[in-house]
C-alpha cells in the first residue's frame, strides 16, 4: 500500500506549477530584475524560494513515504519550519516593503532593502525557533488527531498557532485602517490599492487560522475523524 499522503501531492503540485511560472516570468522580465529594481528582484526571489523549499520537503517526504524512522521524523520537522521560516520572512518583508515604499523611491534602494530582509529574518528566526522548541518538546497535535497515524503539522501548537495568528490579524487591522486613523498623516502612508487588499487577504487568511484553533481547542472536529 502506497503511503504518499494526498497532503504532500496537493502541496506540491500548486508549488511546481507556481515556480515554472515563475521562472518562465522571470525570463521574460529578466530586463527588468536589475539594479534598478532592487525590489522587484527580491520579492521574485522571496517568493521562488519559498516554492523551491516547499517542493523539497514534499518530495522528501514522498521519495521516504515508505520508512517510519526517527531520522526521518526529525528531517521533516526540520523542513517544515525552514518552509514557515521562508513563508514568515517573505510575508514580513512583503509588509515592509509595502509600508516603506508604498509612498516614493527611497535613496540608496538597495540598502535599504538589505535592511528590511535583515529584519524580516531575524523577526522570523525568533519565531521559527519559538515554533521548534514547541514541536520538538512534545507531540503539539491537536488530541483528536493523536489517536491516529496522520502526520499533522502542529504549528508550534494550537495555543501557539492561536495567540500568534491573533497578533497578526491586529496587525494587519491596524494597518488596514492607517489611512482612516492617521489622516493627518496619510501623505507618508502607502497609497498603492494593492498593499491594502494583500492587508486585508491577510486579516482574511488570519481569521481561519483562528477559527480553526478555537475549533480543535475545543475539540468541536473531534468527530471529524471517525
Amino acid at each position: 500500500m502506497c503511503r504518499i499522503r494526498y497532503f504532500d501531492t496537493i502541496i506540491l503540485i500548486p508549488n511546481l506549477i507556481f515556480l515554472l511560472f515563475l521562472i518562465i516570468k522571470w525570463y521574460y522580465t529578466r530586463t527588468k530584475l536589475n539594479s534598478s529594481k532592487p525590489l522587484l528582484f527580491t520579492v521574485s526571489c522571496l517568493i521562488c524560494i519559498v516554492s523551491f523549499v516547499n517542493i523539497i520537503r514534499c518530495l522528501y517526504a514522498m521519495i521516504f513515504a515508505e520508512q517510519t524512522s526517527y531520522a526521518k521524523g526529525i528531517t521533516l520537522k526540520l523542513l517544515w519550519l525552514l518552509v514557515r521560516f521562508t513563508l514568515l520572512c517573505t510575508e514580513l518583508s512583503l509588509l515592509v516593503f509595502g509600508i516603506y515604499f508604498g509612498r516614493s523611491s527611497p535613496n540608496r534602494p538597495w540598502m535599504k532593502t538589505i535592511k528590511i530582509l535583515i529584519i524580516s529574518s531575524t523577526c522570523s528566526l525568533i519565531y521559527t525557533i519559538i515554533q521548534a522548541v514547541l514541536e520538538f518538546h512534545g507531540d503539539t497535535r491537536p488530541s483528536s488527531f493523536r489517536i491516529t497515524n496522520y502526520n499533522l503539522y502542529s504549528y508550534g501548537g494550537m495555543k501557539f498557532l492561536l495567540i500568534s495568528s491573533s497578533i497578526f490579524l491586529i496587525m494587519y487591522i491596524i494597518i488596514f485602517f492607517l489611512p482612516l486613523l492617521c489622516r493627518q498623516h496619510r501623505k507618508y502612508l502607502p497609497i498603492r490599492r494593492s498593499f491594502y487588499i494583500y492587508c486585508f487577504v491577510m486579516v482574511f487568511m488570519n481569521g481561519i487560522q483562528i477559527i480553526g484553533t478555537i475549533l480543535n481547542l475545543t475539540e468541536t472536529t473531534q468527530y471529524a475523524m471517525w
